[in-house]
């Protein structure tokens, strides 16, 4: 397993990632628009990638999971100005509890590391009880609920 970081030329696989991930999503949020998400995603892709770290997993030469993350600045009231965010990572189901997510996730961190961020953040869906294991068995803990209502 490899894994490194992606360049302009894995636009296209980290695009259909991105879509796959969508849709695996769905099972978790039913607003996600896991119909016509290709349309959708590239629009928002083209803003991402100029931002954004992502790295890909590779097996015998053929992806099998990525993960997408950027630097964020957060406002002045903040001692630490600077935080990582994980905002994406997938892996094709055969290739899940193989320890892809948490070396993706890794190298991700030592990203991060090398230019100095000191804290990452994530979301997870509470019912994504597989990736929540996976995020608290690399030491990440608890620190906001975001809560919804649905207006009728």
């Amino acid at each position: 397993m490899i894994i490194r970081e992606a360049t302009y030329k894995d636009s296209d696989v980290i695009m259909e990632f991105w879509i796959r991930s969508v849709k695996d999503a769905k099972r978790f949020d039913k607003n996600f628009n896991a119909e016509k998400p290709a349309r959708l995603l590239k629009n928002i892709y083209s803003r991402f990638f100029k931002g954004c770290k992502y790295f890909l997993a590779e097996e015998g030469g053929r992806v099998v999971g990525f993960a997408a993350g950027k630097i964020e600045k957060l406002p002045a009231f903040y001692i630490e100005r600077k935080i990582g965010i994980l905002f994406q990572i997938f892996v094709e189901e055969k290739y899940r509890n193989r320890g892809v997510g948490t070396k993706l996730i890794n190298k991700f961190i030592s990203w991060l590391k090398s230019r100095q961020i000191k804290a990452v953040r994530l979301e997870v869906f509470p019912t994504n009880s597989a990736v929540k294991e996976l995020y608290k068995n690399l030491g990440f803990k608890e620190f906001k609920i975001e809560m919804r209502k649905k207006i009728q």
